[in-house]
């Protein structure tokens, strides 16, 4: 040991603390990593919830007025109904085109699975 030279004694020394915080540092950025993951599934999975939303509001609409027409005998919604289809169909293409945006290896199998059945 007394033929090692200072500056080898001290990188022996200081080796086993770079290794340390190396290792701490590439956690650290693995785990700040897999948190920026699940934030882009959150916020996918809300555009997602709001696509669903504004899908099912539409059909709605679309559900009260052709009850509102079918009701009247076709004296009523006469004007709003066709509007109101152009509206869901409309939807429907915003909708689909989100769905073919989502990266499914990020949820479930079931997920594409069942948003393709829509």
């Amino acid at each position: 040991m007394k033929k090692i030279s200072i500056r080898s004694k001290i990188l022996l020394l200081l080796t086993p603390l770079f290794i340390v915080v190396f290792v701490s540092l590439s956690y650290i950025v693995y785990l700040d990593y897999q948190k920026l993951v699940l934030v882009d599934r959150t916020q996918k999975g809300i555009e997602l919830i709001q696509h669903i939303s504004l899908l099912i509001h539409e059909t709605q609409k679309e559900r009260g007025a052709t009850g509102g027409y079918i009701g009247s005998n076709g004296k009523k919604f006469i004007n709003k109904l066709p509007n109101q289809r152009l509206l869901t169909d409309e939807q429907v293409k915003k909708f689909t085109i989100f769905v073919k945006t989502i990266n499914y290896s990020n949820y479930s199998p079931k997920l594409k699975l069942e948003l393709n059945l829509l």
